[in-house]
């Protein structure tokens, strides 16, 4: 017999023994100890389930960027001191592009304190076909990239921000460029807006021929 319990909740698990049953009864004559009902029990956690969101207090983020649904959302993440975590879409939230998206950063500790908003995976991969430089008149995909910038963080004053691995973009969720903003406070339930812009498109220059007849171009990727 056990108790029902959710993911993380602590319970007992309780095993049974009964009397002896009818079959095993035809070879042997029942032991009186087998008459009475015999249990055991053990105090566990039950493992899995989503982890706890944080026991420290919530801020939100409001993210302006022109790609969203599809999974296209910028990732953004929090940290505060050595401690941080993912920001998350609130429950039910289904991102729309041309839409602000927004997040929850549920911290571990309490706010009106410094803070790190952290954005990343915003820059995205593009192709279109371009005028092949390996083979007279012939095109051939040409791998680029859409690079944006933070423009503005409104919601909180004094905030700053710097990039790293400028105009690159995420391979397999690292690598890419990001964005940590500095606010100089945050307090409980405020939201902070980041808007994105300056899209630009970033072609691919560099190439080489090779295959049959050096008709194949290989381009190297802009942003990577």
């Amino acid at each position: 017999s056990v108790t029902a319990a959710a993911a993380g909740d602590e319970t007992s698990i309780v095993g049974l023994m009964g009397p002896s049953n009818s079959g095993l009864a035809l070879f042997n004559a029942i032991d009186p100890d087998d008459a009475n009902a015999l249990d055991d029990a053990q105090t566990f956690v039950i493992p899995g389930g989503a982890p706890p969101p944080g026991d420290g207090e919530l801020f939100g983020v409001s993210v302006l960027y022109p790609f969203a649904s599809g999974g296209l959302a910028p990732g953004v993440a929090w940290a505060i001191g050595d401690d941080g975590n993912d920001c998350r879409f609130p429950d039910g939230f289904d991102p729309v592009d041309g839409q602000p998206i927004s997040y929850e950063c549920r911290t571990n500790s309490a706010l009106n304190a410094a803070a790190d908003v952290i954005v990343q995976n915003y820059n995205r991969d593009a192709t279109y076909e371009a005028t092949n430089p390996c083979r007279t008149n012939r095109t051939a995909s040409k791998p680029a990239c859409r690079v944006f910038d933070v423009v503005a963080v409104n919601g909180v004053a004094g905030a700053t921000w710097t990039v790293e691995n400028n105009g690159l973009v995420d391979v397999n969720g690292v690598g890419g460029e990001r964005t940590t903003i500095s606010l100089p406070t945050v307090a409980p339930d405020q939201i902070i807006e980041v808007e994105f812009g300056n899209q630009q498109l970033i072609e691919a220059t560099a190439y080489v021929c090779g295959g049959p007849g050096n008709n194949t171009v290989t381009w190297t990727n802009p942003c990577r």
